[in-house]
């Protein structure tokens, strides 16, 4: 049973994409392997954990490189809550420019059609793919344009004096 359990844990490991999940499988092969005699094997997986499964796993998560399970497993209990604060950090701010993104065409799209009436779908598609910075080009034509096409870009503009 105790090899069966061990090969099962290393699946999951191979499995897993969770930092916590990851510290869960490590107390397990501590468990399994805490005979002294298999101190080597230990120190192998790891610096196979550190160099090879993790950074594959999770590209963005740096690991230092440890000499043992033990420091492994100190170390992870130690970095997950930062990783974790630092995950949620950046799809804050991801979920917070989608938003004014959309809130910025929901705005070019009531303005554009206050101005020339409904749009069709080929420009509203083409406003919801936009990035934000053609978003604020597309506002700032808005301005002087005299049709939708002069506001996309889709036909030249008379100079304006």
């Amino acid at each position: 049973p105790g090899l069966s359990n061990l090969v099962a844990t290393l699946f999951r490991f191979e499995q897993c994409r969770e930092l916590d999940v990851i510290r869960n499988l490590l107390q397990e092969i501590l468990q399994l392997w805490n005979q002294p005699e298999l101190d080597s094997i230990r120190r192998s997986f790891a610096i196979w954990l550190s160099q090879v499964m993790i950074p594959h796993q999770l590209p963005s998560v740096q690991i230092p490189e440890v000499q043992s399970l033990q420091e492994m497993n100190a170390m992870l209990a130690e970095r997950v809550q930062q990783w974790y604060a630092e995950r949620e950090q950046v799809g804050r701010q991801k979920g917070m420019q989608q938003g004014m993104q959309q809130g910025e065409a929901r705005i070019l799209i009531r303005q554009l059609t206050r101005r020339f009436g409904a749009l069709s779908a080929e420009y509203l598609a083409k406003i919801q793919q936009a990035d934000a910075d053609t978003l604020l080009d597309w506002s700032e034509r808005l301005l002087d344009a005299q049709s939708l096409a002069a506001v996309f870009g889709d036909a030249e503009q008379p100079p304006t004096a």
